[in-house]
């Protein structure tokens, strides 16, 4: 694998390949990389909300759904809280899950389909 890539780096000029080309695909392979992570992020927090077996004293929702706190998950995945909480808004806007009003910070919830 190093010779393929050493093959490249010396005749990068013959092959047609310019610097701005190499930048804009290095920057694709990271967009897609953390999309990638980010995706990964999610399904490990979705899981968390709807099959993790939280504490029985804790907040619920009318359907059952037990109400969790960014911070919880964050340590249940020694993870950040503010990725786990961007996690949970992203998933917010794509209507998978439900963050409560008025509860600072905020509790979240699955939404059952």
């Amino acid at each position: 694998m190093s010779g393929f890539w050493s093959l490249i780096v010396r005749h990068w000029k013959e092959l047609g390949i310019t610097a701005s080309s190499a930048i804009a695909a290095t920057g694709w392979i990271y967009a897609r990389y953390r999309a990638h992570r980010q995706k990964r992020l999610d399904t490990r927090v979705l899981d968390a909300l709807g099959n993790h077996a939280w504490s029985p004293n804790r907040p619920f929702i009318g359907g059952g759904a037990t109400c969790v706190r960014a911070s919880e998950i964050a340590e249940l995945f020694r993870l950040p809280v503010d990725n786990v909480a961007d996690s949970l808004e992203r998933l917010e806007t794509k209507g998978r899950v439900r963050r409560s009003e008025g509860d600072v910070p905020p509790y979240w919830s699955i939404i059952r389909r």
